[in-house]
């Protein structure tokens, strides 16, 4: 009874290892980064990788199919020999004999099958165990052409195409398996059930007769619970990531602007010490430009250990728990019935990090822009409260452990203290916040070094004109001077320039203005920096139409198109206009605004104000004051006649 348990333990085992064998024959041939000590088990994955791979096919352990297109297919015939003896024997001349009789014999039926094409191009033994000295004393003869009295000429064909594989363990399979479950994300309990499920199902194809082959995606399925499922490797998901942020360039209709170095540097360093960054600064400054070249700098520069995950998007269209969400979309993964879709962001980050073990942290880097842009619904504002207050968390315990963050989210906005104050709700006392707040980056308008960069680029012809025009000015204040009758050309050397010349050059250091500039032809352009009044309208016009489009696009204004809106800010600009104030109250936004026939309360014009105030239009000026950014946008907007064509 003893030596029949025995014996059919030991059958069950060496059939548990021919399994796994196969399953980890499937996943070591899909796991090419992985360095193998063996050149003959490398060759038979590159076969695997380029075929098919059937479990008890052929009478045979194991067969690789390779599909012939104008000729027969080609077999190779795997045999696995396991042992659970301690120590393990070897495999001596007898046993290596009986092998070879084996695989001779499926080859000669084979050879005689007639409704059979199949030609026999090599043949494997796998075992966890070693040759003897004679056993391998009979391979070495038969590779060297030497007579062997006791095989027949077929045997020794065989025997001299025979590739031996030794010395793999079971657990070798097993890690293969874990190594490529890894790729995906899934953790050990899943890779537990996942080989079980594996097995069974040979198991059940095998004695129902089935000889459907073993695919990467019945491995993928058996993790994942998904056949479909793409791997989470930093290289994976990369490409991906590049193309959704060029398609949020694209979507956003960004221009393509010099890098800010500098800045771009400061945005780096912080969000690899900070969970959370807020890149913050007035309307129109570039906010949005410097969080795509980030996040587009962070994808796709290359990293000693590989590059972190990005993803960006809009505050207002983030889903719920984007964290988890954005994983399982780089992953594939479906939104009905999936149950990853509802995991917690750190189990989220965990798969990341079991795919990438040797991946730098944080692991995940995340931007969200315009928090203070079309967030109106209440759900929506939970939405992103909820991430903000995830990653402040997490800000947070990570300072406390002197550790870098495991994942990192750069916001833009107009200001720290927003975030601070009617996000995060530090500021619960009303008297301040002053504690350690989130890590903020300013975004200013062009330095003149900036301005000089943007021109050679954009406008190389007119880049000699722009550098001449800031070197005169060098250490002087830019000022709001008024038109005068005849302005010199900017750029010209004497003495200080005074007039429309400042105020174009001042116009022009807003990121936003020198976008509007690059719409216009090369000759219109010249005259702008000549200060021509006409081609000054012209960069007006453009700046606002951009502003416009922008405004209407979001559609917080309901029933608003492009022309309702600049009829209302024309309202506005003349209101302002004759008041002869800079600064002006918000009655005098307001007031004018619902002047209009498409404003209808005081409601919409505030929403308009905020729009303004985004899109660099205008800037506060104390509580509840405002005035105009660029003079030379109001004049146009308050002496436009709404009833004419808009230049």
């Amino acid at each position: 009874m003893s030596n029949g348990y025995d014996g059919g333990r030991r059958a069950l085992a060496g059939y548990l290892y021919q399994i796994v064998g196969v399953l980890g024959m499937q996943a070591y041939a899909h796991c090419s980064d992985v360095a193998l000590d063996s050149p003959e088990l490398e060759a038979l994955l590159r076969l695997v990788r380029a075929g098919q791979l059937y479990h008890e096919y052929l009478d045979q352990d194991a067969v690789l199919r390779q599909l012939g297109i104008s000729s027969n297919d080609d077999y190779v015939l795997v045999q696995f020999k396991y042992s659970s003896q301690v120590p393990l024997p070897t495999i001596g001349p007898a046993e290596l004999t009986e092998i070879v009789h084996r695989l001779d014999q499926i080859d000669q039926s084979a050879r005689q099958a007639q409704d059979l094409d199949r030609n026999v191009v090599g043949y494997t033994l796998i075992t966890n165990r070693g040759l003897g000295p004679k056993a391998q004393e009979m391979k070495d003869a038969a590779e060297s052409g030497d007579s062997i009295g006791s095989l027949t000429s077929g045997q020794y064909a065989t025997l001299q195409q025979l590739r031996v594989i030794t010395d793999l363990r079971l657990s070798v399979w097993q890690e293969a398996l874990r190594i490529f479950a890894h790729k995906f994300g899934a953790e050990e309990a899943e890779i537990e059930r996942g080989i079980s499920r594996l097995v069974g199902d040979l198991v059940r194809q095998t004695a129902g007769l089935d000889y459907a082959p073993v695919c990467e995606s019945d491995l993928i399925s058996a993790f994942t619970e998904y056949k479909c499922t793409r791997p989470l490797t930093l290289e994976a998901i990369a490409e991906m990531s590049i193309q959704e942020l060029d398609h949020f360039i694209d979507q956003h209709g960004l221009p393509s602007e010099p890098v800010r170095r500098m800045l771009l540097d400061e945005i780096a360093q912080a969000s690899v010490q900070r969970a959370l960054v807020i890149l913050y600064g007035l309307g129109g400054c570039g906010k949005t430009v410097a969080l795509w070249q980030w996040a587009h700098e962070t994808t796709t520069a290359p990293k000693p250990r590989g590059r972190p995950s990005t993803a960006i998007s809009a505050a207002g269209v983030i889903p719920r728990l984007w964290i988890t969400q954005t994983v399982c979309d780089w992953a594939g993964l479906p939104h009905i019935n999936h149950s990853r879709h509802a995991e917690e962001p750190e189990r989220a980050l965990q798969r990341l990090c079991v795919a990438n073990p040797e991946a730098p942290r944080p692991i995940l880097f995340l931007g969200l822009d315009g928090l203070d842009e079309g967030i109106d619904s209440p759900e929506q504002k939970y939405i992103v409260r909820e991430l903000l207050r995830w990653f402040w968390e997490e800000d947070e315990k990570a300072r406390q452990e002197g550790r870098v963050p495991k994942a990192a989210l750069v916001v833009t906005c107009r200001s720290v203290e927003e975030v601070v104050k009617d996000w995060l709700h530090l500021d619960v006392s009303g008297y301040g916040y002053h504690g350690v707040g989130p890590s903020g980056v300013e975004v200013t308008d062009f330095s003149e070094e900036e301005l000089l960069e943007a021109a050679r680029a954009g406008t190389p012809t007119l880049s000699n004109r722009i550098e001449a025009a800031v070197r005169s000015r060098a250490g002087r204040p830019l000022g709001t001077q008024a038109y005068d009758q005849e302005p010199p050309l900017l750029g010209q050397s004497g003495p200080y320039v005074r007039g429309a010349n400042e105020e174009v050059l001042e116009a022009l250091m807003h990121p936003a203005v020198w976008r509007a500039l690059l719409e216009l032809g090369p000759d219109v352009q010249s005259r702008v920096l000549s200060s021509e009044f006409s081609a000054t309208r012209q960069l007006a016009a453009a700046f606002t139409g951009r502003f416009c489009v922008k405004v209407v696009a979001r559609g917080r204004l309901a029933g608003m198109n492009e022309d309702a809106l600049l009829d209302v800010l024309c309202a506005i600009a003349r209101h302002s206009a004759n008041t002869g104030r800079t600064r002006q109250p918000m009655a005098d936004w307001i007031d004018p605004a619902r002047s209009t026939d498409w404003i209808r309360g005081a409601g919409e014009a505030r929403l308009l104000c905020s729009e303004a105030l985004s899109g660099g239009m205008i800037l506060e000026d104390g509580r509840d004051h405002w005035r105009w950014r660029h003079r030379l946008v109001r004049d146009y907007l308050a002496e436009l006649d709404s009833t004419q064509p808009r230049v």
